[in-house]
């Protein structure tokens, strides 16, 4: 297995790669650092002939989805460029956006623009976001159903876009484990395979998507106007028209509260407790993708997939840690029960993230004593805290600052037990996991 981690200003971006080539984009971070940083790379698979067999988004967060959408974007202008050239139109320009590799399936969460659409059981409920879906490469038959990525995000506000498609209309899936259904936590859970990577989702809970689906109707009874939903429409149209598409409509939610203690679970907003989080293994190494979840769902869908041991604990090869290492999502427990031999942050110091007590949380779990000592046999192996910022790059350079100070203060008294790396710009070389 091999990770690479790409600078994505205050988001997530993280591309898996199995050791039989398949592709996984985790998340895209946000839209600047995405065009930045990761459509290059992504550029280089096309030209390379891979293609990305996932595109996986934990949740509705603007410093998640952001740069995806930014992704479809590219997709949809790359479509219009093809569609004309391939109808004899050389004349018409090309994207300046460089092209993506193509994109086999979609994994996202999200429901209906209709709240009467939202009830019932999760686990009967269609995923509604088939923006994504516009990413099918291989046909443009009018009766294709297409569309365009255009997000407007924000901390308090997300626009996604959405279109009601049957499976039929696309030759790319969402959701395809679930079989189109939103993707949550079943015991047992169901392991999923994409070439040699086994898959399990660990998160989230028919609760925690209860609580999602709350948010997002009632954004839509009282902060939704038809005036706004019409404005959203006619956009999508217009792009819509561009290939001759059949017509679909954006679907919006609602981001909640600020966090305010550490690992108070009240206090996380319900996007984040729905992230989808996987524990991804390849060849007897294994990754924990956590996107902005909390620490209690990560120990629940840990212990509900069986792979704690007898003192409650595993020890896993790369930890993605919770929600850029905020300490509402983190928990002592957690540093304790899962330890790993590589500890990703994505991060630039916005909000105070990474937390500096998160952090040392994590370090005591493998140089601390007493109850602070995880009781994993792994503890007192080296391990390497990797950071996709510092202060030189950070928008919040002040904070990285700190953060790179206490890691390299604890490191020079850790006995070579430490290693970090801190990045400066584009993506660190792939971390290989043999």
């Amino acid at each position: 297995m091999k990770l690479r981690i790409f600078q994505a200003n205050k988001g997530d971006c993280i591309l898996l790669t199995s050791s039989d080539g398949k592709n996984i984009l985790a998340d895209g971070g946000m839209t600047g650092s995405f065009e930045d940083f990761a459509a290059p790379a992504l550029h280089e698979l096309r030209n390379a002939g891979e293609v990305l067999d996932v595109v996986y988004v934990s949740h509705v967060d603007e410093d998640h989805i952001g740069g995806i959408l930014r992704l479809v974007d590219h997709v949809f202008d790359w479509k219009v460029y093809h569609l004309h050239h391939d109808a004899g139109d050389t004349e018409f320009k090309k994207p300046g956006s460089l092209e993506p590799p193509e994109v086999k399936q979609i994994w996202h969460n999200a429901f209906h623009e209709i709240v009467g659409d939202n009830e019932g059981p999760i686990e009967d409920i269609l995923a509604a976001n088939a923006p994504l879906l516009s990413m099918l490469k291989s046909s443009w038959a009018p009766d294709v159903a297409e569309l365009s990525a255009r997000l407007a995000t924000s901390m308090r506000q997300a626009v996604q876009l959405s279109k009601r498609v049957s499976p039929s209309q696309l030759g790319i899936p969402l959701n395809p484990p679930y079989n189109g259904h939103l993707m949550y936590t079943a015991d047992p859970i169901v392991t999923i395979q994409i070439g040699s990577f086994s898959i399990q989702v660990i998160a989230p809970f028919e609760d925690d998507l209860d609580k999602l689906r709350s948010d997002w109707n009632k954004w839509l009874k009282k902060q939704a106007t038809q005036e706004q939903l019409e404005k959203i429409k006619d956009e999508a149209r217009r792009d819509a028209d561009l290939l001759k598409m059949s017509e679909f409509d954006r679907i919006t939610r609602v981001i909640g509260l600020e966090a305010s203690h550490l690992g108070d679970k009240s206090d996380v907003t319900p996007p984040n407790l729905a992230s989808i989080m996987l524990l991804v293994e390849d060849n007897g190494r294994r990754a924990l993708m956590t996107g902005d979840g909390h620490y209690e769902a990560i120990l629940a869908g840990l212990e509900t997939a069986g792979v704690l041991n007898s003192d409650g604990c595993v020890h896993v090869d790369v930890f993605k840690v919770p929600h850029h290492g905020s300490p509402h999502n983190s928990h002592p427990d957690l540093c304790r029960q899962v330890t790993a031999d590589h500890y990703l942050f994505c991060g630039n110091g916005f909000k105070d993230n990474p937390d500096l007590d998160v952090i040392q949380a994590f370090i005591d779990s493998r140089m601390g004593s007493g109850s602070a000592l995880s009781k994993n046999p792994e503890a007192g192996n080296k391990f390497t805290m990797w950071f996709n910022s510092r202060e030189s790059v950070a928008t919040y350079g002040d904070h990285m600052k700190a953060v790179e100070k206490a890691v390299k203060k604890a490191a020079a008294k850790s006995n070579g037990q430490i290693t970090y790396h801190f990045l400066e710009s584009g993506s660190f070389p792939p971390l290989e996991l043999d």
